[in-house]
């Protein structure tokens, strides 16, 4: 039920915000637009779980319950461009910029969700503000153990990311090539207080699957960020 409500008020306060920025657009325009990138997102995030998670025959609820981030991100982002594709160029760069501030309180919102289930669990410690999952029908598997509250850590990062990208927004750059800077940093950070192996933590050097894909979305994103640059500097000259 919790559940239900965060992904709800995920998508109804990215309806706001996109209402927000485009006051004199259509409100069926904006929820078309949310929902189909959302989606979009959904299925991302199911086939990266069973390309990253799933190491045994997979079942349909298996399926439908798999939810991986990354995915959800790749998804989205092809989500924008399927959806925006028939818009003019200038209107899809406007709602290109909105897609890393609603990616961050989604982001936000969403990791409370793992926090309430038990899944996306953190390694154990006697910190002072450590938590213990105590239900039979949470995903947690060890019980009564006070482990990292990991989900809460990337729900603060994920409003703090809102913030910074709406200071980055006004000073003129564009928030959402800040997203693709700034949430891989601070999810590799996040991923090494992570206690859960089922998301793939046999990469060189101890890295987790996400640790990888983080590093490479960096890197990607400098890349282009630095070809953007280069043409620029070619055209103004």
């Amino acid at each position: 039920m919790i559940g239900h409500l965060l992904h709800a008020s995920a998508v109804i306060l990215s309806i706001a915000y996109l209402r927000r920025e485009f006051p004199g657009t259509a409100l069926w325009l904006h929820s078309f637009i949310v929902l189909g990138v959302s989606t979009m997102a959904l299925w991302g995030a199911r086939l990266f779980h069973v390309i990253f998670e799933v190491h045994e025959a997979l079942t349909l609820q298996e399926f439908l319950n798999g939810r991986v981030y990354y995915g959800g991100l790749a998804g989205g982002l092809l989500g924008i461009h399927l959806v925006l594709q028939r818009f003019d160029p200038e209107l899809r760069a406007k709602y290109w910029k909105c897609a890393g501030p609603i990616g961050a309180f989604t982001y936000a919102i969403l990791r409370l969700n793992c926090f309430f289930m038990g899944c996306c669990y953190g390694k154990m410690t006697t910190a002072p503000w450590a938590v213990t999952y105590h239900g039979a029908d949470s995903a947690m598997p060890y019980l009564g153990i006070p482990v990292h509250p990991v989900q809460l850590y990337d729900s603060a990062f994920g409003v703090a990311l809102y913030f910074a990208l709406a200071r980055i927004k006004a000073m003129g750059f564009n928030p959402s090539y800040g997203f693709l800077l700034l949430f891989p940093l601070g999810r590799f950070v996040t991923e090494m207080f992570r206690g859960d192996a089922e998301r793939g933590v046999d990469w060189p050097g101890g890295l987790s699957t996400s640790q990888v894909l983080s590093m490479i979305i960096f890197t990607a994103t400098c890349f282009i960020l630095s070809q953007h640059r280069a043409r620029s500097y070619a055209a103004a000259r």
